[in-house]
């Protein structure tokens, strides 16, 4: 199972949608997708059982750094699968329920924007 791309930008698309599912659209296959060298794409799937070892790994960091910071920064929030980081932050709540969570987020839609609060 591939879990690894790399990340970017596809302009029009949907920031609540994945863009490295399976889809019919073929971001990468049509070279939609304007590419960042400096990160990658982790492919979470739809729960922790699609994908055990990034699911708990990045849960593990992340709970990790509420252990130790008063608050982390999500970096490309708006490129994360909204469901990962509902679970994840979750977990971040229960090891530090007073963790400031900072995000960057580019929706483009104030209405879309509102999902991520």
């Amino acid at each position: 199972t591939e879990v690894l791309a790399h990340n970017g930008w596809v302009m029009g698309w949907a920031a609540t949608r994945d863009f490295a599912e399976p889809c019919w659209e073929c971001v990468y296959l049509k070279r939609h997708l304007m590419a960042w060298g400096d990160c990658v794409k982790l492919r979470f799937g739809q729960q922790p059982e699609d994908s055990p070892f990034i699911w708990e790994w990045m849960t593990r960091y992340a709970v990790s750094m509420a252990k130790i910071f008063h608050a982390i920064r999500l970096d490309n929030a708006h490129s994360t699968p909204l469901h990962v980081s509902q679970y994840i932050l979750a977990r971040v709540r229960q090891a530090n329920p007073h963790c400031w969570i900072f995000a960057e987020l580019f929706t483009g839609d104030h209405h879309v924007d509102l999902l991520y609060e």
